[in-house]
């Protein structure tokens, strides 16, 4: 038998690795007729508007939609064009994995065993289907690593200049570990260890800083200290409870296991090589627990990330076995995937679609009456019915007048009764119910009926003031420049 460690073999296990991420993606995310994901149809309709009218609604620059027209050109269809490119996410992350523990594992055993894990990774499944630019973002991340210890530049270049378009939060990352290796590549063992120690004390305060000078563009997105914030993993295990299977509970132990190997294999070894000053602040980054948490704060995208990238500490452990005992433990590995298959289910982790296209279906017959001239709400809901009917809707309380009959709102969490109740008897045409939870109405009357509520009812007033009624004029920072 060809032995797993040579070159031909790196090639074609690459491959079927490459090639069996994609299939299992791909099998997954079409298990719904509709794109995956809470953010799907934000770029889908992108990149409708620039194939329709020549110009996206948004003005932000990504190398994602070029790759998502390049599909969708093919393909022709725009929900199926999200799912392959978000199964190719996934199958170039699992390929960028394996490439990456080649180069940190001196070819041990354990880059073949950890690359294979990345199939049954339900954790990946679901980043990808959430979450499919950031995603290429972190391959682009890891491909940095490898080219910089491996010291080939040129490709440092591109693969640091595809983070800086891909997405932020990676280009941040990216930054970080081009300062590192310059600082630490001619640096000798004992003036790294000073080097490190000064990084672990300036880096609270680098963080601390936004809020100091109140630079909101930052604070924003989220990047504020909290003191109060536990342990990520904790505040992601009560933030997702009832959605964890136990497959994706073996991948958050597995990250967090990943730090206390490193950190013993370091202490043992008695000095820190440069591919290891590169990945282990980027995974200590990932999961500093010092930052407000919220499902909508760079916290969390960041603990997503950790959970991600912190395996490849594992890399660090040496497993030398023969080459039939390595193919038969990944093919074993491989395997598990059919059990996993089950663990992910679309209509779990993503919104209610089918709710979504019953109300489109009914905006756009109201539409020939009312002619909307822009309808609010939630996000998810406002880019599904944009992308099915063409009309305006925004996530957020518009920053500009709009006429006041032509401004609407989907609205849940109360019923026609209180509705009248606190906004007076209304007009047949200003309200209209959708589903049993979802109703139309105009902004005027719903504004009015909100005032009269917090007088009222100040439970209730906090209730309405969720997710799902969205409250806050549109940021500065999203407007289209």
């Amino acid at each position: 038998m060809i032995s797993i460690y040579s070159k031909r073999s790196i090639f074609w296990f690459s491959s079927a690795l490459f090639l069996l991420s994609f299939i299992i993606r791909f099998y997954l995310f079409n298990l719904t007729s509709f794109a995956n994901g809470w953010d799907s149809y934000f770029y889908i309709i992108q990149i409708k508007s620039f194939i329709e009218e020549g110009s996206m609604h948004s003005s932000r620059l990504s190398l994602f939609y070029p790759i998502l027209l390049i599909t969708q050109y093919l393909v022709n269809d725009y929900e199926l064009s999200y799912k392959i490119v978000s199964a190719l996410a996934s199958a170039a992350f699992s390929l960028a994995f394996f490439r990456l523990s080649i180069t940190l594992s001196k070819n041990s055993a354990i880059a073949w065993l950890l690359a294979t894990y990345t199939l049954v990774s339900t954790h990946l499944t679901y980043f990808a289907a959430q979450y499919p630019k950031n995603l290429l973002g972190i391959v682009s991340l890891i491909l940095l690593i490898d080219f910089l210890i491996r010291r080939k530049y040129i490709y440092s270049g591109l693969a640091f200049s595809c983070t800086i378009f891909l997405h932020k939060m990676t280009a941040g990352l990216a930054l970080v570990v081009i300062i590192i290796y310059f600082i630490f590549i001619n640096t000798t063992d004992k003036k790294r260890g000073i080097w490190t120690i000064i990084g672990l004390l300036i880096s609270p305060i680098i963080l601390f800083l936004p809020q100091l000078l109140k630079i909101n563009f930052i604070t924003d997105r989220g990047l504020v200290l909290d003191f109060h914030t536990p342990w990520p993993t904790l505040s992601f295990l009560n933030t997702f409870q009832g959605l964890l299977t136990y497959e994706w509970y073996f991948n958050l132990a597995i990250a967090n296991i990943s730090i206390v190997v490193v950190i013993f294999h370091l202490i043992r070894r008695k000095g820190v090589s440069i591919e290891w000053l590169l990945l282990i602040p980027i995974v200590l980054l990932l999961t500093f627990p010092f930052l407000q948490w919220s499902v909508l704060d760079i916290s969390f995208r960041f603990f997503m990330a950790f959970v991600l990238v912190a395996p490849l500490l594992l890399n660090c452990l040496s497993l030398k076995i023969t080459s039939n005992r390595l193919w038969l433990s990944c093919l074993f590995i491989g395997l598990l995937s059919i059990p996993s298959l089950a663990a992910y289910s679309p209509k779990k982790y993503d919104p209610p679609y089918s709710i979504y296209r019953l109300i489109s279906s009914k905006i756009n017959m109201a539409n020939n009456s009312l002619n909307f001239d822009l309808i609010i709400a939630h996000k998810s809901l406002a880019e599904y019915i944009t992308f099915q009917t063409g009309i305006d809707v925004l996530p957020w309380i518009p920053e500009y007048n709009v006429n006041k009959d032509g401004l609407w709102r989907i609205a849940t969490g109360l019923n026609k009764k209180r509705i009248n109740y606190y906004a007076g008897d209304i007009k047949k045409d200003q309200l209209k119910r959708l589903t049993p939870n979802y109703f139309l109405i105009r902004e005027d009357v719903w504004q009015k009926a909100l005032k009269n509520i917090q007088e009222d009812d100040l439970t209730l007033y906090e209730e309405l003031h969720s997710w799902k009624n969205p409250s806050e004029i549109r940021p500065d920072y999203l407007l289209k420049k």
